[in-house]
């Protein structure tokens, strides 16, 4: 029974990932089977590590408490459904869950439908988690490419195969569901943005989509959708502006967002102006207190004030993109990702130089929107979960993102790949 499956989940995914291959135009077809194994690896990297390393995490939690609503499922389809609908069902049952938070909640019940496609094996389950986060991202850069196909190897870097990024967005784990769906939602924007038009069932799987990234990540929702309307509203009053000054649409675009950004303080009670630095400030708090010295970022002089958070706004960013260093690594998983860092921070340095042309791309605004979410969700998760390993989990929501801007008109990126590029064609030319 186990075998047969086995079988029948691997033939239904590697039939759809077939199909999507099949179906697809893009330039970036070259890179559909490399990054979807990478994707794939991953997921069961994740498994692995969490299951003979740590012996414990969240990926594996998640999947057995999924189990325990598959057992109930099997039982009493009712009692299931209704448990999914309103989190409520027998008292013994209720008793029995690990987790009451409702955004774990909402992942262990997600994990179910995976646990009941493939009879509650780990391996078949992680798979669905990391195709679909590959599909998202596959998405989302045919997309990007079709726009703007001069963006290619960026692109791919970025939103394909970025190392942690792929690895911290595959399996059982929220960010798999929450980057698919942040990729998701992106890419509709841009097709309306670079359209003025959208079809009726992106609309649905806009809302479905948007939902599901609100339940698990709040946060990225009150980020990105008053850049996004921001974005959308500023296109349609600029056309009604008769100069083009760089410096008076981008106080325009800023005023919209601050505008928007108020509206957003009603979205959670986290964000309610007389509590939202209370919040920040008492999760600084509470990782400090349950973190190792060596993985944890320190900034003695937060206090509960605006003036606070926006004097070390800039040091928080530069130190959820390029923090720990290569000298604050504590244990391999830190070196690998200060590795990482310093790569980024070599190519932040080297694009630092085409932001002269800013003012002068037919975007401009576009990239400001992108500039600003990546900024303004770097600051404050890197502020409100200064923990190392858990903001390298968080920050794949603004990551990619940041990679791309600084790749996609960067001249020393853009020469090692031509680089790499040349080498590796002369490499092919002689063994053949």
């Amino acid at each position: 029974m186990k075998s047969l499956v086995l079988l029948t989940n691997l033939s239904l995914l590697g039939f759809v990932c077939a199909y999507v291959y099949t179906k697809s135009q893009s330039v970036l077809r070259t890179w559909y089977w490399p990054s979807l194994l990478l994707h794939i690896f991953s997921g069961l990297a994740i498994g692995w590590l969490y299951t003979y390393h740590y012996k414990e995490g969240d990926t594996l939690v998640f999947f057995t408490e999924g189990i325990k609503l598959t057992t109930l499922a099997r039982q009493d389809v009712e009692a299931y459904l209704t448990f999914l609908w309103t989190s409520e069902g027998p008292a013994d049952f209720l008793n029995s869950l690990y987790y009451q938070n409702d955004r774990a909640l909402f992942m262990v019940k997600l994990t179910s439908f995976a646990n009941l496609l493939s009879f509650d094996n780990y391996w078949i389950s992680s798979l669905y988690f990391s195709l679909l986060s590959f599909f998202s991202s596959w998405k989302l850069s045919t997309t990007l490419t079709r726009y703007y196909p001069a963006t290619k190897a960026a692109v791919t870097l970025s939103f394909l195969l970025l190392p942690s990024v792929v690895f911290w967005s595959s399996g059982i784990v929220k960010e798999s569901m929450a980057l698919a769906t942040l990729y998701y939602v992106i890419h509709v924007f841009l097709i309306f943005y670079k359209e003025s038009k959208i079809t009726w069932y992106r609309i649905i799987l806009l809302v479905v989509s948007t939902w599901l990234l609100y339940t698990l990540k709040y946060y990225y929702v009150a980020v990105l959708m008053p850049v996004l309307v921001t974005a959308i509203l500023h296109q349609q009053l600029s056309k009604r502006i008769a100069t083009d000054s760089f410096w008076l649409h981008t106080a325009l675009w800023i005023f919209i967002f601050l505008s928007l950004s108020l509206s957003v303080t009603q979205l959670h009670p986290n964000f309610y102006l007389d509590r939202f630095l209370w919040v920040l400030y008492n999760n600084y708090q509470d990782f400090i207190s349950f973190s190792q010295p060596g993985d944890v970022l320190l900034f003695p002089s937060l206090q509960e004030s605006w003036g606070s958070v926006v004097l070390l706004s800039p040091w928080a960013f530069i130190s959820g993109v390029f923090r720990p260093f290569l000298w604050e690594s504590t244990n391999a998983f830190q070196a690998v990702a200060s590795i990482e860092n310093l790569l980024l921070l070599l190519l932040t340095l080297t694009a630092l130089p085409s932001l002269r042309a800013l003012s002068r791309h037919s975007d401009r605004m576009l990239l400001l929107a992108a500039m600003v979410y990546c900024f303004t969700l770097c600051t404050f998760l890197t502020l409100s979960t200064p923990n190392f390993g858990t903001l390298i989990r968080y920050r794949v929501g603004f990551l990619p993102i940041f990679v791309f801007l600084i790749t996609a008109s960067n001249p020393l990126f853009q020469k090692s790949i031509n680089f790499l590029s040349s080498h590796l064609k002369q490499l092919v030319a002689r063994k053949a």
